[in-house]
């Protein structure tokens, strides 16, 4: 449990350094190809052991607001797409954080009331209960964001779209 959860952090905090670089193209430029793949590398790893299998049966098929900015070019997302879709992308982050910052609450909680030299059983179960419902929010609270940028494309950019998805599909590749 702590390591699955040791993970989850791990790839929203590669998620929020991605989204941030996403929408400051500039800053991009200077990570170096080494440390994007290692990124890469550990965003793949945490959907294969994610409790919730988002990766290869959510993400797969629904990419996020990311992806999207990755492939506008392919996609052909004229300006106003763009906005709206930095701005799923950049509300995505933010719901992200907080659920991080709730996750530790919960665990901090939990670790606190382990503690204690006769721990109640109630408490120790709702602390239980917290870190899951922590941990669930955050793999559902990206679900939107994902669909929203999918339901802005006109129907040619759909179909560029499912070509891109099925090409990476059939190549067996999971993250682009």
């Amino acid at each position: 449990m702590r390591y699955l959860t040791m993970v989850v952090l791990i790839f929203i905090a590669i998620v929020f350094t991605i989204g941030i670089y996403a929408i400051s193209p500039s800053h991009a430029s200077t990570l170096s190809a080494k440390k994007s793949a290692a990124k890469i590398a550990m965003i793949r790893k945490y959907f294969l052991s994610h409790s919730f299998d988002f990766g290869p049966i959510f993400y797969k098929y629904h990419p996020g607001p990311n992806w999207y900015l990755q492939h506008a070019k392919s996609l052909r997302l004229n300006s106003s797409q763009l906005v709206i879709i930095k701005k799923l992308d950049a509300g995505m982050i933010k719901d992200t954080v907080m659920g991080i910052k709730n996750l530790k609450l919960a665990y901090s909680k939990y670790k606190k009331d382990s503690m204690e030299v006769v721990p109640k059983i109630k408490t120790i179960i709702n602390d239980i209960k917290n870190i899951g419902k922590a941990q669930t929010y955050l793999a559902y609270e990206m679900i939107p964001y994902h669909l929203k940028s999918y339901a802005i494309l006109t129907p040619s950019q759909k179909k560029i779209f499912q070509g891109l998805r099925m090409a990476k599909l059939n190549a067996g590749c999971l993250a682009k």
